[in-house]
């Protein structure tokens, strides 16, 4: 009797490039989650052919709170994409739309070109190995675009050691390309939807200028929930506490 194994659910990849801080192609959130929705509507020819209407009417989450506001902000984070060459933008007849076709001398998406036009979006090859693997029905259940970054770059190091992320708020702050005190709310937020874990980080003793003190280590952070058995002190401290406030 023969077993087949089940298919693997459709996904696209996501280069550790564009989640790393201080790489020339780190991402922000806008720009991620727009790369990710073009990887998303990629076609067999490995392109993806689209509109800046049809990004902005197809899209999980809404870029902006109207609709020119959000076609405003995807001209943006193409325009971005291009110039950190994470893609280029050609048009029906696959010409490139480099900046004289495209951009006129105030940066800004000629008026000639309408968002309803077609672009054929053509991702860059990258020769530096590492990538993240998203499922399409992962990236369409996301309801913010913070959410699926702080995902994304949690997911990055699930094959690497024990699969934790150790990540300081500080840490956070650049990758999200937010304040500290920003980057703790969103990350909390996400903690609480369940979109990632996090493991509390203990203290531990240490002397410092002869002094006895005691450091927090940075908490940990994995897209699966950590068992009894991995969580910290700090972290049944809490969740005992949770529980508490609850009665």
């Amino acid at each position: 009797m023969n077993m087949r194994s089940q298919p693997r659910e459709p996904f696209f990849m996501i280069p550790d490039r564009l989640i790393t801080e201080g790489e020339e192609t780190h991402l922000t959130e806008i720009e991620l989650y727009l790369y990710s929705l073009l990887l998303r509507k990629k076609n067999y020819e490995g392109v993806t052919e689209t509109s800046i209407t049809f990004l902005h009417e197809t899209s999980p989450i809404e870029f902006g709170s109207s609709k020119q506001r959000s076609i405003d902000l995807i001209k943006t984070g193409l325009l971005s994409l291009m110039e950190k060459k994470v893609i280029r933008i050609c048009n029906g007849k696959r010409e490139i739309l480099n900046n004289y076709k495209l951009i006129n001398d105030d940066g800004e998406i000629t008026k000639e070109y309408k968002p309803s036009d077609l672009i054929i979006i053509i991702f860059g090859n990258s020769s530096i190995k590492g990538h993240t693997e998203i499922d399409y029905s992962k990236f369409d259940s996301f309801e913010t675009m913070s959410d699926y970054y702080i995902y994304v770059a949690t997911l990055r190091w699930i094959g690497s050691g024990n699969g934790n992320f150790n990540c300081s708020y500080e840490r956070w702050a650049r990758i999200l390309q937010v304040t500290d005190k920003t980057a703790k709310t969103k990350v909390n937020e996400a903690v609480e939807k369940k979109i990632v874990y996090k493991n509390i980080g203990n203290y531990k003793d240490e002397v410092l200028n002869g002094r006895p003190q005691k450091r927090q280590n940075v908490n940990a952070y994995r897209t699966t929930p950590f068992q009894i058995t991995e969580k910290t002190i700090m972290t049944k401290k809490q969740e005992a506490e949770n529980v508490a406030d609850l009665f």
